[in-house]
């Protein structure tokens, strides 16, 4: 290896260990902006580009038009990626929240159920 090879990697591998820490708050600044609720914090942990949107919808609640919405905006804000999966695309988060101190609520889902016919007749 040359000198002026040598001095490029060593040069490389400065930028190397710069690079995460002047990225840092930027991207928890982004992520915090644009995961503001918990349903969206929630959604954005999921979607590791093997769970499917109806995954997703039956573990969180959120609508499937949510969930689509969202992973758009997040492929042009730069927080997720867009990956082939069947006929369509599935999004893969970028970012693991808890590295960013992030914490990831509990959703509780309530799902309405129908009325028995008990309560029909006390009404």
């Amino acid at each position: 290896m040359s000198d002026i090879e040598k001095e490029i990697l060593k040069t490389l591998k400065d930028i190397q260990k710069w690079i995460p820490f002047l990225a840092w708050s930027s991207v928890k600044d982004v992520l915090e902006k644009t995961l503001k609720s918990p349903e969206k914090l929630v959604v954005y942990s999921l979607s590791d580009g093997k769970n499917k949107i109806r995954d997703i919808r039956d573990k969180t609640g959120v609508s499937f038009g949510a969930i689509q919405s969202w992973w758009k905006s997040w492929y042009k804000v730069g927080i997720a990626e867009e990956i082939p999966s069947g006929r369509g695309t599935r999004a893969v988060a970028l970012f693991d929240l808890a590295e960013f101190e992030i914490e990831i609520p509990t959703l509780i889902i309530t799902v309405e159920k129908p009325p028995s016919e008990e309560d029909e007749e006390t009404e």
